[in-house]
């Protein structure tokens, strides 16, 4: 099936651009409340001041916290949060699987963590505008030496999904200058359209409209068919158009592999595209704080600097209230004692900053951030510590599944599957390839999710306690619940044995308990019979 052409695409981008557009007056308020940094209907200066309208931040801050939180508890660089793993359990204890599958892993955890891939940088703004605008876009792209990651501005990107909720188009509206386009015909094979190729050939009359801007649509859908047996561009399953938007001039066909927009979206409506979640629910709260703030300040800049009240016809001169001034008034008119100068009273700004801390901590609290910081207290045990952040982190469950599904494990995926393509990660073992694989996640957010079964271990162990060491060993595996322990608090896999080297050190332990037993029985008989001897020479 043949690729649109560009007169298709701007009547399917006119629709996408007509489905978005209600979403764009609730995500400039958000901007101009929680994240300044953003625009969609307002047009900002570069480099202006864009915080003018927020006169309380505790939104503002909410969102980074949350932003922070999600990014160290997910996908924290300073530690491991994912293990390459088979769904075969005895191929996972292979020794050639397990070590192909540790080198897999390790090399996609060095590419993250790695500056030049871009990820932490963009998956950290793609957190901001997740819990903020509800709906955040990310790129996993083949960077030819590397896989890199970018993030993007949802005001250039405009979401098509099918029945079944999933996104299978995107538009990204966004500009380029003439003469960037010029270079991009040169390095890519861009075709300009003929507008653009005028602009250029005049370069030396108008040098200034090589600096001019244009319109650039970029078309990513998943193709119904391709060529059985070409695999390039125009024949890959997710088709790449570039399109000039004013000429509707396709420039550039390709493809991509797999589709390279991640669209993660905080939670779904029925029958709607783009997410909702804390920023847009928020909304009203962060509106009423903007509104109570601002009129405590006035309050409290009338209480520091009240309004005069003074008679009207016994002042000389305008009134000034500076440090040691002098104010004037006339002689004879009025008196100064029965109707002196004085402040107006206003009401103290006290009074309605315990209003203000209720509605600030209900946005705190639509931000998850109760549930995102571990609970205080200096006399809970270890296992109640688990057991409350297990509760706490159990209402964020859905959300953090939605984000792995959409975000993460795609990304994860691309990845690899970029990697593994290009030769950095070398051919997997059959019995891999046979059992299939999957993404272990042991980031402390995901630990703490499956922190039910440690407590549940541990319980278990505390309550028979009591009845002894040989009760316990007798119903109790203890090195296989050890080694289950290990997993659940993603202790290295090297640090602990495994089953086949502790069953030889239990066998080697009871050969060599047997052999003092049988060296002690020994010895004793030989007493037994020294003795025996001795008594029978006496008796003689």
């Amino acid at each position: 099936m043949a690729d649109p052409s560009g007169k298709d695409i701007a009547r399917m981008f006119e629709y996408a651009q007509n489905d978005r557009r209600q979403w764009e007056h609730h995500w400039q308020e958000v901007a101009n409340l929680v994240m300044p940094s953003r625009q969609f209907t307002t047009k900002q200066t570069k480099g202006g001041q864009r915080r003018s309208r927020i006169f309380d931040d505790t939104a503002t801050k909410s969102n980074i916290r949350l932003a922070a939180a999600l990014h160290s508890l997910m996908v924290n660089p300073a530690i491991k949060w994912f293990n390459l793993i088979t769904q075969d359990e005895q191929v996972n204890r292979q020794p050639e699987a397990r070590a192909w599958l540790k080198f897999a892993g390790d090399h996609m955890l060095n590419i993250f963590n790695s500056p030049k891939s871009g990820f932490s940088t963009h998956i950290h703004e793609a957190f901001l505008d997740l819990p903020s605008f509800c709906t955040a876009i990310f790129m996993v792209l083949d960077g030819g030496d590397r896989t890199r990651f970018v993030s993007r501005p949802l005001s250039e990107c405009f979401l098509v999904q099918d029945e079944e909720g999933v996104i299978v188009q995107i538009f990204r509206k966004y500009t380029m200058k003439v003469h960037e386009l010029e270079a991009r015909s040169v390095k890519s094979g861009w075709e300009l359209s003929d507008k653009v190729r005028e602009i250029i050939s005049k370069r030396d009359d108008s040098p200034e409209d090589m600096n001019g801007e244009v319109e650039i649509v970029h078309y990513v859908y998943e193709r119904e068919s391709t060529h059985p047996y070409r695999k390039d561009g125009p024949n890959k399953p997710w088709a790449s158009i570039y399109m000039d938007l004013s000429a509707k001039h396709v420039m550039k066909i390709s493809g991509f592999n797999r589709n390279p927009f991640k669209t993660p979206r905080w939670s779904v409506a029925p029958g709607e595209t783009y997410g909702r979640g804390p920023g847009i629910d928020a909304l009203p709260s962060i509106k009423g704080l903007n509104v109570m703030k601002r009129t405590i300040l006035e309050a409290g800049e009338k209480a520091v600097n009240p309004p005069i009240l003074a008679p009207a016809d016994g002042i000389d001169g305008a009134i000034n209230t500076a440090p040691r001034s002098i104010i004037y008034y006339k002689q004879g008119v009025g008196n100064i004692q029965r109707d002196p100068i004085k402040a107006l009273e206003v009401t103290r700004p006290q009074l309605g900053e315990a209003i203000l801390e209720l509605e600030r901590q209900n946005v705190r609290e639509m931000f998850f951030l109760d549930l995102m910081e571990l609970p205080e207290s200096d006399r809970m045990t270890a296992t109640e510590v688990l057991e409350r952040v297990q509760q706490r982190l159990g209402v964020m469950s859905p959300i953090i599944a939605r984000v792995q599904a959409e975000l993460i494990s795609p990304a994860i995926e691309d990845t690899f599957v970029i990697e593994y393509e290009a030769g950095r990660i070398p051919q997997a073992p059959d019995s891999v390839i046979e059992a299939g694989m999957s993404i272990e996640y042991v980031s402390p957010l995901a630990l703490a999710q499956r922190s039910s079964e440690a407590t549940n271990i541990l319980r278990l162990i505390n309550a028979a306690a009591p009845l002894g060491p040989q009760a316990l060993d007798d119903v109790f595996k203890s090195d296989d619940a050890i080694r289950e322990l290990g997993g659940y608090y993603n202790v290295n896999p090297s640090l602990l044995r495994t089953a086949e080297e502790t069953q030889q050190i239990q066998q080697d332990r009871q050969q060599m308990m047997a052999a003092q037993q049988a060296a002690a029985t020994a010895k004793d008989a030989a007493e037994a019979a020294s003795t025996a001897g001795l008594v029978e020479q006496g008796a003689a």
